[in-house]
């Protein structure tokens, strides 16, 4: 795991604004930040809730990371393999896991991390998303990773976009 994972992940407290937190994730060139309280995992903010936010009409210089977060957040020890990471993943719909060992955050893992050490992973999700294309011609979604929140499931066109059902509601 550790060779794998971002060993100094993107942070930020619960009290920053989403402003903040919107202008960390662009220097930092991330989606998701880790939110830390007290040098312990409190939730994490991904890009889709930033746009959530603002396409709820929020004030994002005044809106807390604490009221726009994921408290509920999925995890995995150092001591893992990444197969468990990779079904973790998948299992529970999410593209980045906090490393955390004792209740102290120890890295992050992402999709993008489990690529760049094996690449190999690549071809097999292309396949995967070559077979699912196949087997679903004539239906109204496919499915693969939304193009708002990346999260993967059935999605559908709108725009020009490939969105999940979530993202789709928030924009028709």
């Amino acid at each position: 795991m550790s060779d794998a994972m971002n060993p100094d992940p993107a942070k930020i407290g619960p009290e920053a604004t989403i402003k903040e937190c919107a202008s960390l994730m662009l220097k930092k060139g991330v989606g998701s930040l880790i939110v830390e309280k007290d040098g312990k995992l409190a939730g994490i903010i991904t890009e889709k809730d930033v746009v959530k936010c603002v396409a709820r009409g929020c004030d994002i210089s005044k809106v807390k990371v604490k009221k726009v977060m994921t408290k509920k957040v999925h995890t995995i020890g150092p001591n893992d393999d990444l197969f468990k990471a990779m079904q973790r993943m998948k299992d529970k719909k999410v593209r980045r896991l906090p490393v955390v060992k004792k209740k102290k955050i120890v890295g992050m893992l992402t999709e993008k991390d489990l690529l760049n050490v094996q690449p190999e992973l690549y071809d097999i999700l292309k396949e995967r998303y070559k077979v699912v294309m196949k087997k679903k011609p004539k239906s109204e979604y496919i499915e693969g990773y939304c193009d708002l929140c990346g999260n993967y499931g059935q999605l559908y066109r709108i725009g020009g976009m490939l969105v999940c059902e979530e993202c789709k509601d928030e924009i028709t």
